[in-house]
Formats: structure tokens, C-alpha cells, sequence
């Protein structure tokens, strides 16, 4: 799947909000989160965190998927 066809949709949505929700930006597919006041492993968390709840997009339900699949398509 193109990445650019994954940013899109509900799929999107659901990746940006949790990007924003752990203070990570997107710059171009680079994923970066800025360390505050030397809080490296503040930060650190912040992206893992981030990443496992992007990654958890894979594991929709069936129902999520087929409305997202007819979404794409149409």
C-alpha cells in the first residue's frame, strides 16, 4: 500500500490524531519528536508510544476495515 494512500481517509484521521496526541510531527514521512529541557527519555516513550498506536491501525475490526476499504474505493 503507498503510504500516501494510508494518510488518507479514516485510516488518516486516525494516524494524525495520534500523532498529535504524542506531540510527534510528520515532516515528509519523517516522524519527529522534539525533546524538551533535556527529557530524553520522556521523549523516547512519547514516540514509542506513538508508533505502537499507529501500528495498532492494522488491527481494525473487520467492520472498521470494510467501511474504510468501500471508502478508498469510492
Amino acid at each position: 500500500m503507498d503510504i500516501d494512500d494510508l494518510l488518507q481517509g479514516k485510516r488518516g484521521d486516525i494516524i494524525e490524531n495520534n500523532l498529535s496526541y504524542h506531540s510527534i510531527t510528520n515532516k515528509d514521512g519523517e516522524l519527529i519528536h522534539v525533546v524538551e529541557n533535556e527529557e530524553y527519555g520522556q521523549a523516547l516513550f512519547e514516540m514509542i508510544q506513538g508508533l505502537i498506536r499507529i501500528s495498532d491501525v492494522s488491527f481494525l475490526s473487520r467492520e472498521f476495515n470494510r467501511v474504510t476499504f468501500i471508502e478508498d474505493v469510492l
